[in-house]
């Protein structure tokens, strides 16, 4: 199984729907929006999540 972590953008959920168009099988794991973000990327939300040492 194929599982595509894209970034929650415009770009990214472009491209889930070209390989929709395609009928490719796969999930889709997209980083949360949080307050009214209209966009998040994989590394800013790792960023927040990962504890400072």
């Amino acid at each position: 199984m194929i599982t595509l972590a894209v970034d929650n953008d415009k770009a990214g959920l472009g491209f889930i729907e070209k390989l929709k168009n395609k009928n490719i099988k796969f999930n889709i794991d997209l980083p949360p929006l949080e307050n009214n973000q209209e966009k998040m990327d994989w590394n800013d939300f790792l960023k927040q999540k990962k504890p400072l040492t």
